[in-house]
């Protein structure tokens, strides 16, 4: 109906599971009596350290496009925020599943005693990075998607 928004779209942040912002442990770090160079373990620390920011931001991101959607469907684009909702939800699927990747590389780096794993958690670390960024190139680009789409839609009402 008019006016109501699809639950099929909320995010999966809303449910119990998930609810809690921040779930990366941003603590983790390459333990300071390994075997492991200070310059790679403080490397590797601020690696770590990047995982939890960038997870709240991205799930702020998506929740500013459901906001956009929202209001798109308020102005009677229901068929175009209806059309969109699909891609929203592929994007929090995503994001999920790169949450699960930095709980995996928080694991690693907790059991990263040895110089080999730690160069092996930092070529895991920087692969990570570059999926992030692709994911967050994503985002931005749905994100300015929906906004042209209010911007005509809101124009032609």
């Amino acid at each position: 109906t008019p006016g109501t928004w699809p639950a099929s779209l909320h995010s999966p942040a809303s449910s119990p599971a998930s609810s809690t912002p921040g779930t990366a442990k941003t603590g983790a770090s390459v333990h300071s009596n390994s075997s492991v160079p200070s310059d790679l373990r403080s490397s590797l620390d601020a690696m770590l350290s990047q995982l939890g920011k960038h997870e709240s931001s991205g799930e702020a991101r998506l929740k500013r496009i459901e906001s956009v959607l929202q209001s798109l469907q308020a102005v009677g684009g229901v068929r175009e925020a209806e059309g969109m909702a699909a891609e929203v939800r592929a994007l929090w699927d995503r994001l999920e599943s790169i949450k699960s990747a930095e709980r995996h590389l928080l694991s690693a780096a907790e059991s990263a005693v040895t110089k080999s794993a730690a160069a092996m958690l930092a070529r895991q670390l920087e692969g990570h990075q570059q999926q992030r960024a692709r994911w967050e190139e994503q985002v931005q680009h749905q994100l300015q998607v929906i906004t042209n789409v209010e911007k005509h839609v809101g124009g032609n009402r």
